[in-house]
C-alpha cells in the first residue's frame, strides 16, 4: 500500500508486523501484511488527486446511507458496479433474515451482559450494606430481586 495518509497527527493507514512470540523475532513475510485503516478519519481527511481514489473507497466503506455511498462512487464504474453487487446482495430476503438473527442475537446477548453487571454490582452494594430500597432505585432491581440474592 503506497501512500503515507496522514491527519493530524494519526495515521489513516498504520502497516503492522508479526511477531514470533518464541524469541520475539519480527516475521518478515511479503505475502501476509496486516493493516489497520482509521475508517473514523475519512471523512475530515483532506486529500490530493494522488490519494483521491483511495480515499472514496475507504468512505464508501464507511457510508452510512446509500445515497452518500452512491455519491462517491458516482463517475466511477468499478465502485457503481461494486456498490451495485452489495445493494443486490442486502436486498436478498434471505440474507437479511440472517443478518437479521445475528442482531437479534447480539442485542439478547449484550441484554444479558447488562443484566449480569447489574446483578454483580447489586451483590457488591448488598455487601457493603448499602440500604435496599437505595440499591432497589440505583440498579432498577425490585426489592424482592435484591432479597434474592441475599
Amino acid at each position: 500500500m503506497k501512500g503515507n495518509y496522514h491527519y493530524n497527527n494519526f495515521y489513516l493507514v498504520n502497516n503492522y508486523g508479526f511477531v514470533n512470540k518464541l524469541n520475539y523475532g519480527v516475521i518478515k513475510d511479503e505475502c501476509l501484511e496486516m493493516y489497520l485503516i482509521r475508517l473514523d478519519l475519512v471523512k475530515e481527511k483532506v486529500y490530493n488527486e494522488e490519494e483521491k481514489r483511495f480515499i472514496k473507497w475507504l468512505k464508501i466503506i464507511n457510508g452510512k446511507e446509500i445515497e452518500e455511498m452512491r455519491e462517491e462512487a458516482k463517475e466511477d464504474e468499478v465502485m457503481e458496479r461494486a456498490l451495485q453487487f452489495m445493494e443486490e446482495f442486502l436486498a436478498d430476503e434471505e440474507i437479511k433474515n440472517v443478518y437479521d438473527k445475528i442482531n437479534d442475537v447480539e442485542r439478547v446477548a449484550l441484554h444479558k451482559g447488562e443484566k449480569k453487571g447489574i446483578i454483580k454490582t447489586a451483590k457488591n452494594l448488598l455487601q457493603l450494606n448499602i440500604a435496599i430500597e437505595d440499591i432497589s432505585k440505583a440498579t432498577g432491581l425490585s426489592i424482592q430481586e435484591l432479597k434474592n440474592l441475599e
